[in-house]
């Protein structure tokens, strides 16, 4: 009767451990689907930030070329002006022949300047591709201007 109760309470407690090994397959399954489903939202959720942020890092870059262009012609502009006075001052003084070498000098500076800066602006084109940090923004006072 004890080895009949022994092999009784073996068969049960068999039956106990498969039941809990089930059980935990399940919950683990429950799990996993779960996580599977927070990892798609997840995804989703970077996809609708992503693309978004994408196109304003592209407008931005399209508007600081526009301006970048726009502050390089009146740079030109103004230093073509600047070498035009400086040619009718120089005539009205009587000087334009002994300094017109220097006027030509200063034309010739004038286009270095402007290959540099389009340098910079490549190189700052490259350095915000590589997901640099946000940068600051600058402060204004009350007038708008920056301090």
């Amino acid at each position: 009767m004890a080895k009949k109760s022994e092999g009784l309470v073996k068969k049960n407690i068999d039956k106990i451990g498969d039941r809990v090994s089930e059980e935990l397959h399940r919950a683990t399954e429950q799990i996993q689907t779960v996580v599977n489903d927070f990892y798609q939202q997840a995804e989703g959720i970077q996809k609708q930030i992503s693309d978004p942020v994408k196109k304003l890092i592209k407008d931005i870059e399209d508007v600081r070329d526009k301006e970048l262009k726009r502050v390089q012609d009146e740079y030109q502009r103004v230093i073509g002006e600047i070498g035009t006075l400086q040619a009718q001052v120089l005539e009205k003084l009587g000087l334009a022949d002994k300094l017109g070498a220097t006027s030509r000098s200063v034309k010739k500076k004038a286009a270095p300047a402007k290959k540099a800066v389009r340098k910079a602006t490549s190189v700052s084109k490259a350095k915000v591709r590589k997901k640099s940090p946000a940068k600051r923004p600058v402060q204004t006072g009350s007038d708008g201007k920056s301090a």
